[in-house]
């Protein structure tokens, strides 16, 4: 009986470390989300700015 109680506690804690890994890796892609879009917007600013800058100079 000592054995059975024991497995019910180790594969309670298996189950709970599973949903904590698993929001941790829904956070780290949330970040990774997050990461791609402040990219994407940094880049479209260089691109910008780039442009910007070539008319400015090319300008008459």
């Amino acid at each position: 009986m000592a054995w059975y109680r024991r497995s019910s506690t180790s594969a309670h804690s298996i189950d709970v470390e599973a949903r904590n890994g698993k929001k941790r890796n829904d956070e780290e892609g949330s970040h990774d989300n997050l990461k791609r879009v402040l990219g994407g917007i940094v880049a479209l600013q260089v691109v910008a700015g780039l442009a910007a800058l070539i008319i400015f100079i090319l300008r008459p």
